[in-house]
């Protein structure tokens, strides 16, 4: 299977990675391409504006949390004129030192994909060549075939380092200057949202300008097309299942939106109808639902606003007093909580909730008992990013995971388990483990038919 693409991996984090790639995928979707971009770890921010650049959705990959079989499917069900792939922090940057897994450079390995290179140019020249060097040995196996300089500072500052990394024999595929074009607005989890910032088209266009007026896009282009033919596989996640339909009802605002594309692609496949509602703006829930999804975002940056919609509020508690299948991850925990900070949340779940410090991890959890994720003990990893601790946690609260690696809500627990809501920390993506898809779909399907 011929399809065309490279990943742009950073020497390090904060590097431009994001503002490079969604500028590139913006200006090759400008000149007609149709292009499917990715980002390798388990990000929900960055993949936002990916997709607002390209109209297509943007598709994790993690060799943490898929195994390489899984890899494969994702990439090869979404073909398109060139995808490119947004790497994660340094290129050998993955869970430990000790192996690559989670790491972009295991994903260049998987995909066989050429790879170029963004370095941090600023105040250094012939440096520059030794990072080159040095990540082009490090590991013979990945393919880094260009290299794009950013932070340049004049015209003798890119003359001068694109000399000296051309000299190894590697191509300098443009070099990016220091331009307030290139500027996305940051807040504590990462960069503001895709749909936060009005002058979106403004921003896009800018980047795009930068791009074009400084990068080879031909050269990537050729690059990307001298790819290796990846061999054919046969879906085995991804399959539609002829069974009968369930509503699911998914919170999706400014507040909650931290969602991965391919997991709303296996519930679909599974039997689920998608309603999306905004607990921020919406007064009531979508009829007849049979489950209801609060995924992550920023509950606690919008928490006076969604206390003041007591109506959505209400509806929700309801719907979890009444034994609907509830599903909340990280924001969606904190939304049921009784408060934030002092602001009122649903109040379904006996806790509080307070800001801390950062909690972030890749994470190794043990299911406890049956729940709606379904029954049995299986080991499912995941993720966890937040800035929030639980308080008043009641002695006999019932936990749905044992924590193996990660924090959780106490350290050694997470998934606390109240009715027929399951809420946690943990972020799941579904297609790292297809049973905790069907555990939901049947437990929904058993309320449809209640």
């Amino acid at each position: 299977m011929k399809i065309p693409r490279f990943i742009l991996a950073g020497s390090g984090s904060a590097v431009g990675k994001t503002t490079i790639s969604t500028g590139i995928m913006y200006a090759m979707t400008k000149r007609g391409y149709n292009v499917q971009p990715y980002k390798v770890g388990p990000d929900y921010i960055d993949t936002g504006y990916h997709s607002r650049a390209t109209k297509n959705p943007s598709r994790n990959l993690d060799s943490f949390l898929m195994d390489e079989e899984t890899i494969m499917e994702i990439f090869s069900r979404n073909t398109s004129d060139i995808s490119i792939i947004e790497g994660v922090r340094g290129l050998y940057e993955g869970i430990s030192v000790e192996d690559e897994l989670g790491s972009t450079g295991h994903i260049a390995k998987i995909l066989n994909s050429p790879v170029i290179l963004l370095v941090n140019a600023k105040s250094i020249t012939k440096s520059a060549a030794a990072i080159v060097l040095g990540f082009k040995n490090f590991d013979p196996d990945i393919n880094i075939c260009g290299v794009i300089l950013n932070n340049i500072r004049n015209e003798s500052h890119k003359d001068k380092a694109t000399r000296a990394v051309e000299a190894l024999g590697v191509e300098v595929l443009g070099a990016v200057p220091v331009d307030d074009r290139m500027e996305i607005s940051h807040r504590h989890l990462g960069l503001f949202l895709p749909h936060e910032d009005q002058d979106m088209s403004g921003t896009l266009e800018g980047l795009s300008d930068v791009v074009e007026e400084n990068l080879d896009l031909d050269r990537m282009i050729e690059l990307a097309n001298s790819a290796q033919a990846l061999p054919d596989i046969k879906s085995r996640l991804f399959i539609m299942k002829n069974e009968e339909r369930v509503n699911v009802g998914i919170a999706y605002d400014k507040a909650f939106n931290f969602y991965y594309a391919d997991s709303f692609d296996l519930m679909r496949l599974n039997g689920c109808n998608l309603k999306f509602f905004s607990p921020l703006n919406d007064k009531k829930l979508p009829d007849d639902l049979d489950g209801l999804y609060l995924g992550g975002g920023y509950p606690e940056v919008f928490s006076e606003e969604l206390s003041k919609n007591r109506t959505m509020m209400e509806q929700i508690s309801s719907k979890a007093g009444d034994e609907i299948p509830i599903y909340a991850e990280c924001g969606g925990l904190v939304y049921l909580a009784k408060n934030f900070e002092g602001s009122k949340m649903v109040g379904f779940l006996p806790i509080s909730v307070k800001m801390t410090k950062r909690h972030i991890s890749f994470t190794i959890n043990r299911t406890v008992g049956n729940t709606i994720l379904g029954d049995g003990d299986r080991t499912l990893k995941g993720h966890e990013f937040h800035y929030t601790t639980l308080e008043d946690i009641p002695g006999d609260l019932r936990f749905g995971y044992e924590v193996i690696r990660g924090e959780g809500i106490d350290g050694k627990h997470d998934g606390i388990v109240q009715n027929s809501t399951f809420a946690s920390y943990n972020h799941l993506h579904f297609a790292s483990d297809i049973t905790v898809v069907e555990g939901l779909v049947e437990s929904f399907r058993r309320y449809a038919k209640s």
